[in-house]
């Protein structure tokens, strides 16, 4: 498998909606928190399209995905929330230069079908917390995802407990 370059302070973070439709208010604390964490969030107004559930139709849903995963300045991808969509999109992504310069891609729920498609081509990404969950988590989860994010070990001690023999 190979693993993306990990992030550092400065690193360039698309957030994109393969599937339901998000609003600003939704993803504003995640927005900030990356800031705060160093990074620098990338999005723009196609972010906030809308087509019934969807956030915009498959074509305009797949060009923004596709133009961030094209994108050599972007270091990782936030998928910024599940539902269903993105396997209506999934064939309509060509990985040819995402390869060149394989980035993270994080989500969870439905952008499940993609990170099969990374994982096919043999690329890392990280089955984890989205965006619009941000607000609901606690600090030390978020901060496990981007310890992850810049390459930092992680360790977990747990201890026993009649209930986990």
């Amino acid at each position: 498998m190979k693993t993306p370059l990990f992030l550092s302070p400065g690193s360039k973070i698309a957030l994109v909606a393969p599937a339901r439709k998000v609003t600003l208010d939704d993803i504003t604390f995640a927005i900030e928190y990356i800031k705060n964490k160093g990074f620098v969030p990338v999005y723009d107004e196609r972010l906030f399209l809308a087509d019934n559930q969807f956030a915009g139709n498959d074509e305009e849903r797949a060009a923004v995905l596709q133009s961030y995963l094209d994108d050599s300045d972007i270091d990782a991808i936030m998928c910024v929330r599940g539902g269903y969509g993105t396997i209506r999109i999934i064939d309509k992504l060509c990985l040819d230069r995402f390869i060149q310069k394989a980035k993270w891609i994080v989500g969870y729920s439905d952008v499940t079908v993609l990170h099969a498609k990374i994982q096919s081509i043999g690329v890392e990404s990280l089955h984890a917390t989205m965006p619009i969950n941000f607000s609901d988590n606690s600090s030390q989860s978020i901060d496990s995802l981007f310890d992850t994010l810049c390459g930092k070990s992680l360790s977990y001690k747990v201890a026993a407990d009649k209930n986990n023999i």
